[in-house]
């Protein structure tokens, strides 16, 4: 192994060059740490990776971003995650599939219309919106 010729100086600077951006953050805010104290800079900044690590663990999980559709078996509940499409009017194939066999309509899945005459009407994407938008502004009808 090669000794290095470096002063103290240099090692504390080459140390805390290496350290993660949020230890050195914390260090930074501790007084009581002297600035030319190689190893009292160390303890400190094990110290402090070791707590910041430690609330990692901690610290509760995020959500997850996608809501589960929940799919009712005979004895249990199976949770299952679907992928909903961006446009307002999307129903998924199993769900269009389910209305069809029972005669409902496939859009509301309610009795007594299809879905041309579906009472819920599309909703408009938001590029529609923007469009009406525009033209209304215009002039156009």
């Amino acid at each position: 192994m090669v000794e290095l010729d470096w002063n103290t100086e240099a090692y504390i600077a080459q140390f805390t060059r290496s350290l993660h951006w949020k230890v050195k953050e914390l260090l930074s805010t501790k007084d009581n740490i002297p600035d030319n104290n190689l190893k009292a800079i160390f303890a400190a900044s094990v110290k402090i990776d070791n707590t910041c690590r430690e609330n990692e663990e901690n610290r509760p999980k995020k959500a997850p971003a996608k809501s589960p559709a929940t799919v009712a078996t005979t004895s249990t509940t199976t949770t299952q995650w679907v992928c909903l499409s961006e446009d307002p009017n999307y129903v998924t194939p199993e769900e269009r599939d389910r209305h069809r066999a029972s005669g409902l309509c496939v859009k509301c899945g309610q009795k007594g219309h299809g879905i041309k005459q579906c009472p819920n009407r599309w909703k408009a994407t938001i590029k529609e919106v923007a469009k009406v938008a525009k033209e209304s502004e215009s002039g156009k009808d």
